[in-house]
């Protein structure tokens, strides 16, 4: 009998990250919101191989709201949730809001204030801190936050 040398799969945890920004009949956004999908991108990009070594994934998940939406909810744009609680919650941040420009018109948008430090694009270093501070606290995985 010729026994199997593979070890059974390492179970996965999945952690559900989702963005949502406006996004007009163009497919445009403002340039906060594309800088915030950069750095998002980087940011995910950076810790997916640091944490698989944890048997964590990370699901990214964008979502678009419609300029009628937006109109009404403009802070509902440029929004980071982890495990569905807000990016500014991880990081007992708070959220602002500052005039926009481009397909935002004249709306004041979403901004993020920690530490004295007021951001209209949220940064990479602001995404990978929010990312392990839920790893941590999900998951019980020390990462140093």
């Amino acid at each position: 009998m010729m026994m199997s040398s593979d070890p059974s799969p390492v179970p996965r945890k999945v952690l559900h990250v989702t963005w949502q920004r406006l996004v007009d009949g163009t497919d445009a956004t403002c340039p906060r919101c594309r800088d915030t999908e950069t750095h998002l991108d980087d940011a995910v990009a950076f810790l997916r191989p640091l944490l698989a070594g944890q048997g964590i994934e990370i699901l990214l998940q964008k979502k678009r709201i419609p300029p009628l939406f937006f109109k009404r909810h403009p802070l509902a744009s440029n929004v980071i949730s982890i495990e569905g609680k807000h990016l500014e919650s991880w990081l007992q941040a708070e959220t602002g809001r500052s005039p926009c420009c481009d397909i935002c018109g004249d709306n004041e948008c979403r901004t993020l204030t920690l530490e004295g430090k007021t951001c209209e694009a949220v940064p990479v270093d602001l995404i990978v801190r929010g990312i392990l501070k839920a790893v941590e606290t999900i998951f019980g995985v020390k990462t140093g936050t």
